[in-house]
């Protein structure tokens, strides 16, 4: 019996390093996104940052062929009706709370504007964006498929579907 403990701890600790994102975890350190203070973001955050790929794959040397054989990406410039929009994610940090977020931030002039945020409370760990057709989504895995989605829509602008829960 306590043979198969062991077994079934290491193979649990090589499918770990497999799935390097269950685990993944970064720091918010920045006081403005894109030019924009943070608290202009949300007002209950203290510190952000957007998630990248270099910095992933200099944490985690494994996530470079993961990222790249999933299409994960971490900013995503758009056009619509004439405006120019960009959709990024990332962590936060607040006073007692911590989680992952998406942003979408419209060019206006020279500056970037907050137009649309959807937070997650919890750990401060990996999400990437993934565009499909004419729709967004925002994971916090790969391949896991609980992706939140991300549309525009003429009349109301973005729009925002939770991910759908398992049967």
């Amino acid at each position: 019996m306590r043979l198969l403990i062991l077994i079934l701890l290491v193979s649990g600790s090589v499918f770990a390093g497999d799935a390097w994102f269950l685990g993944a975890k970064f720091d918010a350190k920045d006081t403005e996104i894109l030019g924009i203070p943070v608290e202009k973001i949300d007002p209950s955050f203290k510190k952000a940052s957007l998630l990248n790929q270099q910095d992933i794959i200099k944490k985690f040397p494994i996530a470079k062929n993961d990222l790249a054989k999933n299409g994960a990406s971490f900013s995503i410039d758009l056009s619509l009706e004439g405006k120019k929009y960009r959709v990024v994610n990332g962590v936060y940090q607040g006073e007692n709370s911590r989680g992952i977020f998406i942003l979408v931030v419209e060019k206006s002039k020279s500056k970037w504007k907050k137009v649309f945020l959807k937070r997650y409370a919890g750990e401060a760990g990996f999400s990437a964006l993934f565009q499909t057709g004419t729709s967004i989504l925002f994971n916090s895995c790969l391949n896991c498929g609980h992706s939140g989605s991300l549309t525009w829509d003429k009349a109301k602008g973005f729009i925002y579907e939770e991910p759908k829960e398992d049967d």
